[in-house]
């Protein structure tokens, strides 16, 4: 499986000043109180792309161990899918080892109202990630229904994207249910859309960050629990109406929850990790 933000440019930039000044006082100990990453990590997973569903908001709902929490630590996994040269759908993508990109991610933690639509937000970051270029071809191992696609020895599989793992720190207290959510800008959307006169939109590979994709996980989180897994939801800003399980007919370009339908999301939930500080 692979599935538009309203002006938050300014609110993002102040929230992450405050967050970025008052991280740094956050207690080091911290416990596991929500984790849906599977572990190992596989080469890649399901994942929801931005820019090829118009989409700039997605997320889901947790439910974090009981206890007092706060001083979030979230860590999230990205599948990429961009290559330095070619492109992963053509079979002739190539990658130099170590090749890295960095683009801005925001993390928001939003509260769940009863009726599980998104309520207040509680905090918001926004940092600069270092993130890898998925790995060139392996024509050797990787062939016939898997040409083109690289390979992953921990794994024994070949995959289209590459999965790896982001982490933010946030300052709040946790209640004891929440929405988090991952946002990022492609050349369509976004709070601040690139544009398609960039230099990277004339190149053959496209642009990086529309290679960008939030990945999904599909088992029971090992720690918390995620409320809404079984009921088909998930949370989504998209400007394309048929990119939500109810065909926009609550709305698109805001970050909500979509209906449920049958065989729509299934039991796919963001692959999210959440560490936290008693008190």
């Amino acid at each position: 499986m692979t599935r538009r933000i309203p002006k938050l440019a300014a609110a993002m930039l102040a929230a992450t000043i405050v967050s970025a000044v008052a991280a740094g006082t956050a207690s080091a100990e911290k416990t596991v109180v929500y984790n849906d990453i599977p572990s190992p990590l596989p080469g890649n997973l399901a994942s929801q792309p931005f820019q090829a569903q118009q989409a700039a908001e997605f997320g889901g709902q947790v439910e974090f161990l009981a206890g007092t929490w706060k001083n979030p630590i979230v860590t999230v996994t990205m599948s990429r899918w961009a290559c330095v040269t070619g492109n992963w759908n053509k079979g002739d993508c190539g990658t130099l080892k170590g090749s890295t990109l960095s683009w801005p991610i925001t993390v928001s933690l939003y509260n769940a109202e009863p009726d599980n639509s998104v309520g207040t937000l509680i905090a918001r970051s926004s940092k600069t990630f270092k993130m890898p270029y998925r790995p060139s071809a392996n024509y050797a191992k990787c062939t016939g229904a898997d040409a083109g696609k690289w390979y992953s020895g921990a794994s024994n599989a070949c995959f289209n994207g590459k999965a790896f793992k982001i982490t933010i720190g946030l300052v709040a207290k946790l209640p004891a249910k929440a929405i988090i959510s991952v946002a990022y800008n492609t050349s369509g959307y976004g709070a601040e859309p690139q544009g398609y006169a960039t230099a990277c939109s004339s190149k053959p590979e496209g642009c990086f960050y529309d290679s960008l994709n939030v990945a999904l996980a599909e088992e029971s989180p090992t720690a918390g629990a995620a409320p809404t897994r079984g009921e088909e939801k998930a949370y989504i800003n998209s400007a394309t109406p048929g990119v939500y399980c109810d065909g926009g007919a609550a709305g698109t370009g805001t970050f909500r929850l979509d209906s449920p339908s049958a065989g729509c999301w299934g039991e796919y939930q963001p692959a999210i990790e959440v560490k936290a500080a008693a008190g």
